[in-house]
């Protein structure tokens, strides 16, 4: 059953950056995130309530790999830069 209070479940990852978090696949009104990577992955932690994206950040002259996390509203919530290293390729809750 479809309410407005259903929580954000579902998340279309764009390797170009952009996410698009939606309570369903009926969802009038999704959330859109410009997360300034190339994305390599994305996952939601456990509770569905953070979601973690992994890959390339392109804030910075120079490649480097991050990961970000955001809650399920699409708000950033922190940073993990990964030192030593152009790209993200995998990761795990």
């Amino acid at each position: 059953m479809y309410s407005d209070e259903a929580p954000v479940g579902l998340c279309i990852a764009f390797q170009q950056g952009r996410l698009i978090l939606m309570k369903n696949d009926k969802d009038e009104d999704p959330i859109a995130v410009d997360t300034s990577m190339i994305l390599s992955k994305v996952k939601w932690n456990p509770a569905g309530t953070m979601i973690a994206v992994a890959g390339c950040s392109l804030e910075y002259e120079e490649k480097r790999a991050v990961v970000k996390f955001f809650d399920s509203k699409g708000n950033h919530l922190k940073n993990l830069r990964i030192p030593n290293a152009e790209t993200v390729n995998d990761i795990t809750w």
